[in-house]
């Protein structure tokens, strides 16, 4: 961790269970030109609404007029289509700032990206800088990196938490 602190290998989950439910937290620094999204948990702009791959392409149907899946957005921006290259950089800004807000709350070590989204390469080459021109400090660095088994990872992680340890003496 670098903190200093010894790792407990425990689940988190706060004291209403609520700890990493960042997707239901508003997204941040939101233009006013935007038009609000109401969330299924029945909050407006909630973050999810705009980072998920549905809200990724509401995005670009918002935008540009078309519905189209994220693949085929990342896809096509990569090859220049100048609609989808908005695209892909608005859902970019929106990354960068709602990570910004993790930075500024927590001061991660790392961040750790999984989900279908978490596969956009664009992702780690271009959210680092937005985190910075958003976070407290200008020189906030903190590394984002691609959940190691994929998709799985929350899965494996929380059959490891399951997992009877054993105790050392």
């Amino acid at each position: 961790c670098g903190s200093g602190l010894s790792f407990k290998k425990e689940l988190w989950s706060g004291q209403n269970f609520l700890a990493g439910e960042w997707g239901h937290n508003p997204i941040p620094w939101l233009d006013s030109s935007e038009p609000f999204r109401l969330c299924w948990c029945g909050k407006k702009n909630c973050i999810e609404t705009w980072l998920s791959g549905p809200g990724f392409s509401l995005t670009h149907a918002l935008n540009v007029g078309e519905k189209v899946s994220p693949i085929n957005i990342v896809n096509r921006a990569r090859r220049g289509d100048k609609g989808c290259v908005q695209s892909l950089k608005l859902y970019l800004t929106h990354l960068g700032k709602a990570l910004a807000s993790v930075v500024n709350i927590l001061d991660p070590d790392m961040i750790v990206l999984g989900g279908g989204l978490s596969q956009i390469k664009e992702i780690y080459q271009n959210v680092p800088q937005i985190i910075t021109t958003y976070s407290f400090t200008k020189s906030a660095h903190t590394p984002i990196k691609k959940a190691y088994h994929g998709d799985s990872s929350g899965v494996r992680g929380a059959a490891w938490l399951s997992k009877p340890q054993q105790k050392v003496n």
